[in-house]
C-alpha cells in the first residue's frame, strides 16, 4: 500500500472565509459560523476519503498558524506580534515565553475535531516541532533554547498523550526551522534528544517533517531520530543531492508544490515518485504535498489532493 496525507493548513472555502468575515464584524453568531466551519471540515475529510488518504486531517481549518493554537494551551507564553512566516506573504503570531512551560488543556479549544472525522482510527494531527518552536519564539524566561527545547517537548508529550486517547494515530512535527536556520550541534543533539523522547512516548506514527528549505545538509542526523518518518520537500531539496544516502526510515515525498497554483499531473507525480524510489530506496515511501495547501485558493488545492490520490492509485497498481 502506498501511503498518502496531507502535511499541514489547508485553505478555506470562499464561504468560510465570508462567514469568519461577518462574525468578526458581529453581523453572525459564533453558532453560525461553528455550523459553516463543519460543512467546510466534512467536505475536506469527504476529499480525503475519496482519496483514499492513509490519515485524515480535518484541515487545521481554524487555526490561524502553526503556532498560535498549540501556544495558547501552554502555560508560561504569552501573545508576541505578528511576524512573517519563513519567506512567505503568511504571518503567525509569535510565542513570547514569560514564565516555566507547562500544558494546560483546554476542552473548549480541541486542536482537531474528531467529532467530524471518520471512526477509522486514521486521524492526523500536526503540531509545530520542538527546534521550529524555539527558533520562531522569543525566550525571555529561559537562559537558552536548550531549556526550551525541554520543556516544550514536556508540554508536547502531555498534549500528544490526549491526541492518542481520541484516536489520533499519525503525529507529524513541523520542522521547517532545521532547514531554513540549520541548528548548532548542540541543538542537534538536544532536538534529536527530546524529539526520540516524544516517539518512545508515543504509540502513534511520528514523523517529522521539513518544509521551505532543503533537507541535504541534516538528512543523516534526522535519520537517527527515533521516529518513524522523514519528509523532504522535494521543491526545495534537489533529489541527486541526497541520492547518496543510505535511507533507513520511511520517508514522505513532498512531490505537490502548495505554493504554486499550477496542478500536477498523477502520472508526473507517480513518475517522480518512481525516480524517488530508485535513487534512494527506502524501506517505505509515501505521498504528500511539500508544505501547508494553505497558500492556494481553496479550488487548486483540492485538486491537487485529487490528483495526489490518483498518483497513489497508479503506483499501488505496480505493486
Amino acid at each position: 500500500m502506498v501511503q498518502a496525507f496531507l502535511t499541514g493548513i489547508h485553505p478555506r472555502s470562499e464561504r468560510l472565509v465570508e462567514a469568519t468575515r461577518r462574525y468578526d464584524r458581529g453581523l453572525t453568531t459564533n453558532e453560525e459560523l461553528q455550523d459553516v466551519l463543519r460543512d467546510d471540515i466534512l467536505q475536506l475529510v469527504r476529499s480525503q476519503e475519496d482519496a483514499d488518504f492513509t490519515y485524515i486531517t480535518d484541515g487545521l481549518l481554524n487555526w490561524q498558524d502553526l503556532l498560535r493554537l498549540i501556544a495558547s494551551r501552554i502555560e508560561g507564553i504569552s501573545e508576541g506580534p505578528l511576524t512573517r512566516w519563513y519567506d512567505n506573504n503568511n504571518f503567525y503570531r509569535k510565542p513570547i515565553i514569560i514564565g516555566e512551560m507547562t500544558w494546560k488543556p483546554d476542552e473548549e479549544r480541541p486542536l482537531i475535531h474528531t467529532s467530524l472525522l471518520p471512526p477509522t482510527k486514521r486521524w492526523k494531527a500536526i503540531l509545530p516541532g520542538p527546534y521550529t518552536f524555539a527558533t520562531l519564539s522569543d525566550n525571555k524566561h529561559y537562559s537558552d533554547n536548550i531549556q526550551v527545547l525541554d520543556h516544550y517537548a514536556d508540554a508536547l508529550k502531555e498534549e500528544i498523550r490526549e491526541l492518542e486517547e481520541i484516536g489520533v494515530s499519525q503525529i507529524q512535527l513541523n520542522e521547517a526551522s532545521m532547514v531554513t536556520q540549520r541548528p548548532s550541534k548542540d541543538l542537534m543533539e538536544k532536538t534529536k534528544e527530546t524529539t526520540s523522547a516524544i516517539g518512545k512516548a508515543s504509540n502513534a506514527s511520528i514523523m517529522i517533517h521539513t518544509l521551505f528549505g532543503s533537507i541535504e545538509g541534516i538528512l543523516p542526523d534526522l535519520l537517527d531520530f527515533d521516529v518513524d518518518i522523514i519528509g523532504i520537500d522535494f521543491y526545495q531539496t534537489d533529489l541527486e543531492s541526497i541520492s547518496d544516502i543510505d535511507i533507513t526510515k520511511k520517508i514522505a515525498c513532498g512531490c505537490i508544490d502548495s505554493r504554486n497554483s499550477i496542478v500536477e499531473d498523477r502520472c508526473q507525480i507517480a513518475e517522480f515518485v518512481r525516480q524517488v524510489r530508485n535513487k534512494l530506496n527506502p524501506p517505505e515511501i509515501c505521498l504528500c504535498p511539500n508544505c501547508d495547501l494553505e497558500f492556494l485558493p481553496r479550488i487548486k488545492a483540492d485538486e491537487k489532493l485529487a490528483e495526489l490520490g490518483q498518483a497513489c492509485r497508479l503506483l499501488e497498481e505496480e505493486n
